[in-house]
């Protein structure tokens, strides 16, 4: 079947907070700039915790933090990854399984970045 190419989930979806802002640049701007300014930095400091610590109470902290700006902006595996790794941490257990999730999450936030950024600036007065 050459030249079918198989539907694969885009990195970045935006379509939600698309819903929400309607036509309102400025609120496209706001959510997109405070995503960035806050879900980098918790970000880091989830891997700092999986990689360097136990400390599981704080990972289900950071991880439930994220969970609420990736229902928002959607980043490929993201949400689903998070769910997963809140339950990990949850149990206290699972320490490869965290690891292997973060891995793709921060790949994928990574690839996803300079989209964001992008977004942000199109709706930037």
């Amino acid at each position: 079947m050459a030249g079918k190419k198989t539907m694969e989930t885009p990195l970045v979806d935006f379509s939600f907070i698309y819903e929400m802002a309607g036509n309102d640049t400025q609120y496209m701007y706001d959510i997109i700039n405070l995503y960035l300014s806050t879900f980098p930095e918790k970000l880091n400091e989830l891997e700092k915790q999986v990689k360097e610590t136990d400390n599981y109470v704080a990972i289900e902290k950071l991880v439930h933090f994220l969970k609420s700006g990736s229902s928002v902006i959607k980043i490929r595996d993201m949400y689903d990854g998070l769910v997963g790794m809140e339950i990990l941490a949850k149990a206290q257990t699972g320490k490869e399984g965290l690891l292997a999730t973060l891995d793709n999450i921060l790949t994928n936030f990574r690839q996803a970045m300079p989209l964001l950024v992008a977004e942000r600036e199109k709706y930037r007065n």
